[in-house]
């Protein structure tokens, strides 16, 4: 049975420059995190990389890490615009992520290149 870890939430500075993070800590230390930045002139959250400690890989940690990224952007109504590759597979093979991302023209990889949503 898997191990249920508890995602936290350090937004950004209020200097508008320090990047956010969701992150997974066991037994004091980092285990996973999502960095990332806002753009409040558009409310656009920004992805620009997901990391996991190479013994927690494969145990679902970082996928519930960028869903509870998600699901606040869903709560605080920002898009996504996903820099790291593995959240734009993630995003592509997990459906119920699109609303997040349609409104951005997030880029699908596909068999055939790139297309953007519209």
């Amino acid at each position: 049975m898997a191990m249920e870890h508890e995602v936290r939430h350090r937004p950004p500075k209020s200097d508008k420059i320090s990047p956010g993070y969701f992150f997974v800590k066991e037994n004091g230390r980092t285990v996973c995190k999502l960095r990332y930045v806002l753009i409040s002139t558009t409310k656009t959250f920004v992805i620009q990389t997901t990391w996991i400690h190479s013994g927690y890989k494969s145990k679902g940690i970082r996928e519930a890490v960028i869903m509870a990224a998600v699901n606040w952007c869903r709560e605080h109504e920002h898009v996504i615009l996903a820099h790291d590759k593995f959240c734009q597979v993630l995003f592509y093979l997990v459906r119920e992520t699109e609303d997040a991302m349609v409104k951005v023209g997030f880029e699908k990889h596909t068999t055939s290149g790139i297309r953007k949503f519209r």
